[in-house]
């Protein structure tokens, strides 16, 4: 493909991973320009190592140009010279110098470059030396002026370098913005956003100073000013442009122009140890896009000194000792661009745009970018911030910062920098003696002289050796000097897109995660837009079948807004996909851009519109899921099929509408919206199969049935591992009855492996709380047994009040277990030895409950004994005798039984009845008269004792009763 010959923004913002601002792109020059004879679009050939008029260098010519000259002259002398710049440029030889002397030199209408340099010098390939052309005013002191009058139409640029080994120097160049208004500019922009094609009309507000397209250039010591397109700019390889003044251009341009711009340099050769592109010693300032951008729609750039998508670029660039201030965008920005050195200048108060808050000096989406000794001072409004880094290897240290930081790096400081003067009318960006800036930069990488030429660091009277910061180097010296100043600096590591796969098989697309991505290995989009800043974390699982990639995204993100304009500024998930993996610089056919917020509403980037595919979302605790189902329109799925992919999720965590951070997988640069370049690599394979299910411990206490994940995890033939849902065996409340440890299986849908779970069953400790004392029981067999031991039993009772007659009733809990048919209760003997009936213990079981006073024993009963047991057992009517099975009926058979030391003991004492009460549904008569239920007892020796006592509380449903014997 040609090179466009007016150069453009070739980007379209669809992602944009800005901070703060909605866009940060940057043209030099517009996409195309009208033909001097009829206003049609037309592209030139010539591009960074093409020379289309290449010369052989023989004896160097010095050629004159005068407004007064004429071009029928040779041009050889000051009174033979030629009258235009043009016409020595077509005459021109590798070596040749053009004088242009002074005076005003101005295009007539359509003369599209009012000056056009197509002939090269060149480099002599013997010996190396190299022969460029000059153009040069004759009269550095007394400037030639190229002017563009008002009124003038169809001049793109006022000159078009389309050729190599080329010097412009010390010439004026001056546009037409006084001459033109805001609504001349806006006039043009609402054509051209309409479909129009006035070309000639359209280059008045689009004129741009030096437009350069070749390798080998410089432009230098220069006035390039009030141009309604951009200042300087370009692209190509092995170009510098310095010691110019480079002022109030871009005003009205709709192309996002910029002071200083380059643009989709190329690289010449191999060299990427040399700084080829170099910015240096310029004064740039009052450059300002003030109209939208025709491609965007939006307001862009009008920054100072911008490198600008070139990602392709090997080569190393240098912007050093510039004085940057007062423009519309970035001061210095770098976008999609990398090996950009910035060193020693002074940039203040840019983003001067209402329309833009961009970072006074930043990168973005940009590698190996070094920032060193810059005084960066951002305007003291909300949103302006004096950096901004995104991108891979990039190093700040030894700036001095004031207003808004996003971070600091090694030997970064926000201080006043204390200039001379800040007066808008005499700015004097030279430094106070008593500036922090001096003698606290580093060495590292800084220049041998300033931007006024001293030399770096001061090597005056008292010199600390040290270098100071921004472009000028003060003799002052600092008591408080930097002692060690020196930087390491990384070299760049090479970049290797990420692996991933996709595995075979077809979800539903509903949001609630399938067992079939149990199977997907999974991946994390790791690169971070803002590191300073918190991130969402997203985890992706890809499946594929014939027709369809699917992608599972699990988000962690508390704070979830959807109140942006634009879906890629809410809380959501983009996907990208290259289905031939082709991993070009732009997108092709087979490329696409899907977006998801987490309410499911979705929107497509390039080739994609929201109806091509399907997708759910569901909010989660803590964050939100994707599913999608992604068309594969150039491809059918097949096992070993290799595509590029890519993910991200952005996060606007502050609710105003506007993307805080986003996230990527394999693209480090974040650019995955305009480039497939470095997508990873994900391969189609088989659902693996089941090799392993993680066992699993389980603890538990006795008679709590213990609780079994719903998932395990399960281990997968290609080494991946994930949860998966489990049915477990039923477990039987027995085998969770008692201290111990027993295991169950449980099953996995797709394979005949068991999960296993080991249950450890574990005694629960006493709970004391004031007069109660909770057990929970050991069940042996059919028995639940409660021991309470003397200490615990004191401190029950030392926690228990005495009621109004000196008494104290404490309560004994015992927990029901499952499976018990009988509960005992072990008590300490030395209770009931000198026991008085102060001290009763009410014992409450699931059978009945019983109250049992101290002196419930006589002393003859438990000398010499330890321990005393209440039994209460649910009896068997069938060892009872017929008379007494009638009596009976089929009322509750309560079996009470006294124990001490193991041995019953026929236990009877008139003086200290034992109260006993049970659950008890009366008969309608006994209900008449519930004051007096009879009960009937059996004693030791199988005698029925009738009991009148018993009394029935309707409320709680219990009969209570006293007994004296067991």
């Amino acid at each position: 493909m040609k090179s466009l010959k007016f150069f453009k923004k070739m980007n379209v913002w669809v992602l944009m991973l800005s901070l703060v601002l909605p866009a940060f792109f940057a043209a030099i020059v517009p996409a195309a320009k009208a033909d001097a004879s009829d206003g049609t679009l037309h592209e030139a050939e010539a591009s960074a190592g093409v020379n289309t008029a290449l010369q052989t260098a023989s004896d160097p010519v010095n050629y004159y140009v005068s407004p007064t000259g004429l071009d029928t002259n040779n041009g050889l002398t000051e009174t033979t010279a030629f009258k235009t710049i043009n016409k020595a440029a077509s005459v021109t030889n590798p070596g040749d110098t053009v004088n242009i002397m002074p005076g005003t030199y101005s295009p007539t209408n359509d003369a599209n470059d009012f000056v056009a340099i197509t002939r090269s010098g060149d480099q002599d390939p013997s010996t190396g030396i190299e022969h460029y052309i000059t153009y040069k005013a004759y009269d550095p002191s007394n400037k030639p002026k190229l002017l563009l009058p008002p009124n003038i139409k169809g001049v793109w640029d006022m000159i078009d370098v389309n050729a190599n080994y080329i010097i412009i120097d010390s010439l004026e160049i001056e546009g037409n913005n006084l001459n033109l208004t805001l609504a001349e500019g806006e006039a043009n922009y609402a054509s051209k956003v309409a479909g129009g094609k006035d070309w000639s009309t359209y280059a008045k507000t689009n004129t741009n100073g030096i437009s350069l397209h070749g390798h080998h250039i410089i432009v230098k010591n220069s006035h390039i000013h009030h141009m309604a397109g951009g200042g300087v700019g370009g692209g190509g390889d092995y170009i510098t442009v310095e010691n110019n003044d480079i002022h109030s251009n871009s005003w009205y341009t709709f192309y996002a122009t910029s002071g200083i711009s380059f643009m989709n340099d190329t690289d010449i050769d191999s060299n990427i140890t040399d700084y080829k592109i170099i910015v240096r010693n310029n004064r740039v300032y009052d450059n300002e896009t003030k109209v939208k951008w025709e491609k965007t729609k939006g307001y862009s750039d009008g920054n100072g000194i911008i490198f600008d998508v070139d990602e392709t670029y090997k080569g190393k660039k240098l912007v050093v000792n510039n004085i940057v201030y007062n423009n519309g965008g970035g001061g210095i920005h770098i976008y999609r661009s990398h090996n950009v050195h910035v060193i020693n200048n002074t940039i203040y108060h840019n983003s001067r745009s209402p329309n833009l808050a961009y970072p006074n000096m930043d990168v973005q989406s940009g590698d190996n970018a070094v920032f060193l000794n810059n005084v960066s001072v951002a305007r003291d409004e909300a949103g302006e911030y004096a950096n901004g880094n995104s991108g891979f290897n990039n190093l700040f240290a030894n700036n001095l910062y004031s207003g808004n930081t996003r971070f600091l790096g090694m030997n970064e400081r926000v201080l006043d920098p204390k200039f001379v003067s800040e007066t808008e009318a005499a700015y004097d960006f030279h430094l106070q003696a008593d500036s922090p800036a001096i003698d606290y930069g580093t060495r590292t990488l800084a220049p041998s002289m300033d931007i006024e030429g001293n030399l770096r660091p001061y090597e005056g009277a008292g010199s600390n050796a040290r270098v100071d910061i921004g472009a000028y180097e003060s003799a002052f010296n600092n008591p408080a000097f930097l002692v060690d100043d020196a930087v390491q600096i990384t070299e760049p590591t090479p970049e290797v897109p990420k692996e991933a796969t996709a595995t075979k098989g077809t979800p539903a697309i509903d949001g609630q995660i399938d067992d079939l991505w149990s199977a997907a290995k999974s991946f994390e989009p790791l690169y971070v837009s803002d590191p300073t800043k918190e991130a969402p974390e997203a985890t992706v699982r890809l499946l594929w079948d014939e027709h369809h990639l699917y992608v599972l995204a699990e988000v962690k993100d508390t704070n979830l807004n959807a109140s942006g304009g634009n879906l890629w500024e809410h809380d959501s998930m983009e996907f990208f996909v290259d289905e031939n993996d082709a991993k070009t610089t732009s997108f092709q056919a087979d490329d696409r851009h899907y977006r998801v917020n987490y309410l499911n509403l979705k929107s497509g980037g390039t080739n994609v519109t929201p109806d091509i595919f399907t997708s759910a979302a569901r909010v989660v605790e803590g964050g939100y899921i994707i599913e999608a189902a992604l068309p594969l329109k150039t491809i059918s799925g097949t096992v070993g099929s290799v595509i590029g992919f890519d993910a991200g999720a952005s996060d606007d965590s502050n609710y105003d509408g506007i993307r805080d951070n986003a996230t990527m997988w394999s693209n480090r640069r974040l650019n995955s919206y305009a480039s497939t370049q470095w997508y990873g690599n994900v391969t189609f394979v088989e659902a693996p199969s089941i090799t392993n299910i993680t066992p699993i411990t389980v603890n538990t206490t006795v008679g709590t049935a213990p609780v079994l994940p719903s998932v395990v995890t399960a281990e997968y033939s290609n080494q991946s591992t994930s949860n998966v849902n489990v049915t477990w065996d039923t477990m039987d409340p027995s085998r969770y009855a008692n201290e111990g440890s027993f295991s169950v299986n449980g099953t996995v849908e797709g394979t005949d492996i068991k999960a296993v779970a080991t249950i450890t069953v574990r005694a629960v400790p006493p709970v004391l709380e004031g007069s109660t004392l909770k057990v929970t029981p050991i069940l042996t067999g059919t028995a639940a047994k409660a021991e309470i031991t003397e200490q615990l039993l004191q401190q029950l009772l030392a926690e228990t009040p005495s009621d109004g007659t000196g008494k104290k009733l404490a309560t004994i809990e015992v927990e029901q277990v499952a499976g018990a048919e009988s509960y005992v209760t072990g008590l300490p003997a030395p209770l009931f030895k000198e026991g008085t009936g102060i001290n009763r213990l009410a014992i409450q079981t699931a059978l009945s409950n019983i109250t049992v006073p101290d002196n419930m024993f006589e002393k003859k009963d438990i000398a010499g004994a330890s321990n005393v047991e209440i039994n209460m057992t649910v009896a068997d009517a069938s060892i009872l005798k017929k008379e007494q099975k009638v009596k009976v009926g089929n009322k509750t058979l309560l079996k009470l039984t006294a124990l001490v030391d193991g041995q019953r003991l026929e236990w009877k004492n008139n003086q200290a009845p034992v109260l006993v009460s049970i659950h008890y549904q009366p008969t309608p008569e006994e209900l008449k008269k519930p004051e007096h239920i009879t009960i009937y007892y059996i004693d030791g020796v199988g005698k029925t004792v009738k009991e009148t006592s018993g009394k029935y509380d309707a409320v709680t449903g219990k009969l209570t009763f006293a007994i004296t014997t067991m």
